[in-house]
């Protein structure tokens, strides 16, 4: 991809800086003394993105798109967008709300997440799935057993989860959601980042990657492991963890708002579910999130002690639901239980 940036040079930008991730760059560049962002991916990524795009801005405020340009050569499409000038250093993400110094009310913090669910009450076909496949089926291959941290009763989850994964069929009338929800694509001031996956999606589909974005991989592993991403937003660093006496990982120290959050989306999702006529809440959500916890950053990738603690969560996420029957129940255990306040 780093050939299309030259692309971006010769309709006279200037490229100011440059994150690589997996399937795709985006960074800031200049023209005429005007800074904007784009997004370097794939002709179908950025096809996706456009669709997804056209969708959410009807009912949610979007960047304004100022050029889509075409690298055919390389079947490599880039978009530039306006930018956001209140993204700055620590500042401009939910992500920054979260990891804030200051104790901020979860109301505010909730605001763009208000205009996420606002949009579930707009319903169209699922037959796509492109978020389903690009998020778990296509990355089934990623989950292994054959660690010493993993159990015997857990490599039966795994095992499970990976067959759940290979056999799942998405609701066939899905709900209009942003597709891709995290903190670092809802801005505190309500505005909505990276549209790839914003289509009419699956709600659980929804809810596992949500939950997982704002718990621990939001909150420890995506910030260490997905270090360039948080180049500008290091706040996040600050949460630290606590260690029991045998020396092991048992919780992460958060801002309080993290946690309250959490519920409150718990909460949010819960409700929305039931409306909406979701069956097998308990079933398909555990396994969704199983392989969220187990698939975007591999096991294998994760050092020993951090390997420890995600499998520790996990036994506990079995405990506690067999205890519960109550998914929604247990995550608000799960959330109390592996993070604390300060």
């Amino acid at each position: 991809m780093q050939d299309s940036l030259i692309e971006i040079v010769k309709r006279g930008y200037t490229i100011k800086s440059n994150i690589t991730g997996t399937n795709s760059q985006n960074g800031l560049c200049s023209k005429k003394g005007e800074n904007y962002f784009y997004k370097v991916a794939s002709c179908e990524a950025i096809s996706q993105e456009l669709f997804g795009y056209d969708l959410f801005e009807k009912y949610n405020k979007v960047p304004k798109i100022i050029e889509i340009i075409e690298d055919k050569k390389n079947c490599i499409s880039i978009i530039i967008f306006e930018r956001i000038v209140s993204i700055n250093f620590n500042q401009g993400l939910v992500c920054d709300l979260l990891n804030s110094p200051k104790k901020i009310n979860v109301t505010e913090i909730m605001h763009p997440f208000s205009a996420y669910f606002e949009c579930f009450q707009y319903k169209g076909s699922t037959k796509d799935n492109y978020q389903y496949k690009k998020f778990f089926k296509d990355r089934v291959g990623r989950l292994r057993t054959n660690f010493i941290e993993i159990d015997s009763n857990q490599a039966l989850v795994i095992k499970n989860t990976k067959q759940f994964i290979k056999n799942f069929i998405p609701k066939r009338t899905g709900n209009l959601s942003h597709g891709d929800p995290s903190d670092m694509n809802f801005c505190s001031n309500g505005m909505f980042l990276d549209f790839e996956e914003t289509n009419f999606n699956d709600l659980r589909v929804d809810f596992a990657i949500i939950f997982w974005s704002l718990f621990l991989g939001g909150a420890y592993l995506f910030p260490k492991y997905e270090i360039q991403k948080y180049v500008h937003h290091k706040r996040v660093y600050q949460n630290q963890i606590i260690k029991n006496k045998f020396g092991m990982i048992e919780a992460i120290l958060v801002r309080k708002q993290r946690i309250e959050l959490i519920d409150c989306i718990v909460d949010k999702f819960k409700e929305n579910l039931i409306l909406y006529k979701y069956k097998n809440l308990e079933n398909s959500i555990f396994y969704l999130l199983v392989f969220r916890m187990f698939s975007v950053i591999e096991f294998s990738f994760l050092d020993k002690d951090d390997r420890i603690f995600l499998t520790s969560i996990l036994k506990e996420l079995i405990i506690k639901l067999e205890e519960s029957h109550d998914i929604f129940i247990t995550l608000k255990q799960i959330n109390h239980s592996f993070f604390r306040s300060e």
